[in-house]
């Protein structure tokens, strides 16, 4: 196989690096230079990375429409862990256990809910 760019970026392997590379950039950021400059990178739009590696222009119009939807689950999620990390005696982790059990329950519900009468998501 010939080595070439688009190869490279349509290796399983350099996308793995890539949001490896995003988290451990925004864990860093949150210890050690703001949890403010990390806030940001964290609402970098990650779903336009996948863009680059899409073979069809269904496909892209598709991510791009269902990402724009499911991102109200991520907005809620963020609502739900600030609340559970503001009670009294509650673990972070167990806060942060809540806040992705609350993005489980309503992926589910959306996509049940968008299969069952028809809407694409």
């Amino acid at each position: 196989m010939k080595l070439t760019v688009n190869n490279v970026f349509n290796s399983i392997p350099f996308q793995f690096l890539l949001g490896g590379t995003l988290v451990a950039t925004i864990t860093y950021l949150a210890n050690h230079v703001s949890p403010k400059a990390a806030a940001i990178l964290v609402a970098f739009p990650i779903g336009l990375i996948p863009m680059f590696f899409l073979k069809s222009q269904n496909e892209e119009r598709r991510l791009s429409f269902d990402t724009t939807v499911t991102n109200v689950l991520v907005v809620i999620t963020y609502v739900f862990l600030d609340f559970f990390l503001k009670q009294r005696g509650m673990v972070k982790k167990y806060a942060i256990l809540f806040a992705f059990a609350v993005w489980t329950g309503l992926a589910y519900i959306m996509y049940s809910f968008s299969t069952d009468i028809g809407i694409r998501l």
